[in-house]
C-alpha cells in the first residue's frame, strides 16, 4: 500500500543564516496492506519527522512516497496538490500524533461524535457509536461530557486514537501511541490498534516500546541502518 524511496528532508534554520539540518536522508521502506510497520531508532534521528513527510505535515525536500488509493490509483504522496493531500486525509489516511489536538471547551462526545458524521448514516448513529467506542476503550460516562484538556495522559491518548479511527482511514500513521502511559492504558491502546489492524488498516508506527513492537508489528524498520526486518 506504501513505497517510500529515497525519502529525505531537509530544515532551513533562518534565525542562524540559513543553517540546513538534515531532518532524514535517504530513506526506503515498503508498509504492506493490512500489516504494522514499526519505526524505530534513537530519540531525535527523524522518525517523526518521517511520519510528517509521510502525511504531508512536512514537504519532502527528495525522494517519493507511493500510496496505492482506494481506487486503485498510485499516489506520490510527496509532491501531490494540496487539496488531494486533504481529500486523502478525510477519506483514508489518519494520523495518531503524541498529543491530542482538538478544539477548546468543545466536550469530548461532541468531538467524536463530529468525527463520527462522515461515516454514520445520521448525527444519531453517529452520537450512538461515539458513546459506544468511549465506553470500549474505558473512558468514563463521567468524562463524555468534560472537555479533553482536563483528562489524563492516558484517556487522551485513547480519544486521540478514536479521532482518527473515525474515518475508517484505509492507512494509519502513529506516532509513539503508547508512550508514557501507564500499563492499563497501555493495554487498552494496544487491543485498539490489534483489532484495527485485523480489520485491514496498514499501519506504520514509531515505537520505543519492545513489548509494544512484539505484540503490534508484523515488520520492523530500522531508521539508523535504513533496512527493514521482521518481528519474529
Amino acid at each position: 500500500m506504501l513505497r517510500v524511496a529515497g525519502l529525505s528532508k531537509k530544515f532551513i534554520v533562518h534565525v542562524r543564516n540559513g543553517l540546513v539540518i538534515d531532518g532524514i536522508q535517504d530513506i526506503s521502506f515498503t508498509a504492506m496492506r493490512g500489516k504494522l510497520l514499526a519505526i524505530t531508532g534513537a530519540s531525535g534521528i527523524g522518525k517523526s519527522t518521517l511520519l510528517k513527510c509521510i502525511y504531508r505535515t512536512y514537504k519532502p525536500t527528495g525522494g517519493i512516497v507511493w500510496y496505492t488509493s482506494a481506487a486503485g490509483n498510485t499516489i506520490n504522496l510527496a509532491n501531490a496538490e494540496e487539496q488531494e493531500i486533504l481529500d486523502l486525509r478525510r477519506n483514508e489516511i489518519g494520523y495518531v500524533s503524541q498529543f491530542l489536538q482538538v478544539i477548546p471547551r468543545v466536550a469530548a462526545l461532541d468531538i467524536l461524535t463530529s468525527a463520527l458524521t462522515r461515516v454514520e448514516d445520521s448525527n444519531k448513529m453517529a452520537k450512538e457509536k461515539a458513546q459506544y467506542l468511549l465506553e470500549q476503550v474505558g473512558i468514563h460516562k463521567n468524562l463524555w461530557s468534560m472537555y479533553p484538556s482536563t483528562f489524563s495522559g492516558g484517556e487522551k491518548q485513547r480519544l486521540n486514537i478514536l479521532l482518527a479511527l473515525a474515518g475508517k482511514p484505509r492507512l494509519l500513521l502513529l506516532d509513539e501511541p503508547t508512550a508514557s502511559l501507564d500499563f492499563k492504558s497501555k493495554e487498552i491502546i494496544m487491543e485498539l490498534i490489534n483489532d484495527t489492524k485485523k480489520k485491514g488498516t496498514t499501519m506504520v508506527g514509531v515505537f520505543h516500546d519492545k513489548d509494544a513492537i512484539k505484540s503490534l508489528a508484523d515488520n520492523r524498520f530500522d531508521i539508523e541502518k535504513n533496512q527493514s526486518t521482521a518481528v519474529s
